[in-house]
């Protein structure tokens, strides 16, 4: 089992989703096909109570795997991970959440959730077989996850020179005039 399926599952377990022995609970994360209760999301079918509904388990996975993929490149320890994810004015997070955290998955409050967790890409979650509530075997690729609704900014290469070096010069003159 890889790391971020052990932190997953960690997750997916203090939401009440599932039991320890992997059964999916009959709660309201398992009814709103989110494992990771989830409050907002770039595609869940519909916002109930504050929380996002997936059309599917699968699809609510992947929604939990990328949150995971997106906190773990933003150089937060697994204490302060827990408290985002899971705010102790939402939850009972030193009592329960954060311990079971740390039983589920063998790290320490201090150890960074970025040397931890296995590099995978957030767009598109390779989820493992047999994840609680998945039924039949996952699609072949991942639905898109859109992580904004803005176009994606191109990259250097595809930027001429003459505009680059010109974007440059202004934000230069930019800096001169305003420091002025």
């Amino acid at each position: 089992m890889r790391n971020v399926d052990k932190l997953a599952r960690a997750i997916a377990i203090a939401e009440g989703y599932q039991s320890r022995g992997g059964a999916v609970l009959d709660l309201a994360p398992a009814r709103r096909n989110n494992p990771g209760s989830l409050r907002a999301s770039s595609f869940p079918n519909e916002i109930v109570n504050g929380y996002a509904v997936f059309p599917d388990a699968a699809t609510g996975w992947r929604a939990l795997y990328r949150q995971i993929a997106l906190d773990r490149d933003r150089d937060l320890t697994v204490e302060r991970f827990v408290y985002k994810f899971a705010p102790p004015s939402e939850n009972r997070t030193e009592e329960y959440y954060l311990p079971l955290v740390l039983a589920e998955t063998g790290l320490r409050r201090g150890d960074k959730l970025g040397a931890w967790v296995d590099a995978y890409p957030p767009r598109s979650p390779i989820l493992p077989e047999g994840l609680p509530g998945v039924t039949g075997a996952l699609p072949a690729s991942a639905p898109p996850v859109v992580l904004s609704s803005f176009p994606a900014l191109p990259s250097l290469d595809d930027v001429p020179i003459e505009w680059a070096i010109g974007g440059i010069l202004a934000a230069v003159a930019a800096f001169l005039y305003l420091r002025s």
